[in-house]
């Protein structure tokens, strides 16, 4: 008997490594003009070994995006970051806007530095990638703001291959629908 138990949590413990990690980060590129921009940061965590990561770039748009394939596996050494700076330039060599889907047999940290550019300088956030076990299909983002020079965006990506409605409401702090 115990040496059942011993099996069962041994396979409790090793499964969840043994899956893959899908991270995605929301929009990534630089928009006409240059003024949005992102760079992304991805960093193994690892002590012992070095990891191979695939990217995927799916464009911004109303566009079936299931056919896409990855690019050449991207290395990150044992304990190592990998900077791309304008990321959509810098890995993918190409321009625009969209989603980046990152997908390991290893666990690793992926994170997006979202900003604008103007003359007095940067203006933006950094933004943990969502990974896609945790991913909401509905929710809530509080403390948004528009007007007075200060705007908010946001974008989805769908990860199936069926087409994906969404619905978006702005309310103003007294609760009325101001934006659908």
């Amino acid at each position: 008997m115990r040496l059942r138990f011993f099996v069962l949590t041994d396979f409790l413990f090793i499964a969840p490594v043994a899956s893959a990690k899908e991270v995605w980060l929301s929009i990534g590129g630089t928009t006409a003009g240059g003024t949005f921009r992102t760079d992304a940061r991805i960093f193994n965590p690892s002590t012992t070994k070095d990891i191979q990561i695939q990217a995927y770039y799916l464009p911004v748009g109303n566009v079936d995006n299931s056919a896409v394939q990855p690019l050449a596996p991207i290395t990150v050494l044992k304990r190592q970051q990998v900077v791309y700076n304008d990321v959509v330039a810098s890995l993918f060599h190409s321009g625009g806007l969209g989603a980046i889907r990152l997908r390991s047999d290893d666990d690793f940290v992926a994170t997006q530095r979202i900003y604008a550019v103007s003359a007095a300088g940067s203006l933006g956030q950094v933004v943990a990638g969502v990974d896609a076990a945790a991913a909401r299909a509905e929710g809530v983002i509080n403390q948004l703001q528009s007007g007075g020079g200060v705007r908010t965006n946001d974008g989805e990506a769908n990860p199936k291959r069926t087409a994906a409605n969404g619905a978006h409401h702005m309310y103003a702090k007294n609760h009325d629908d101001v934006g659908t």
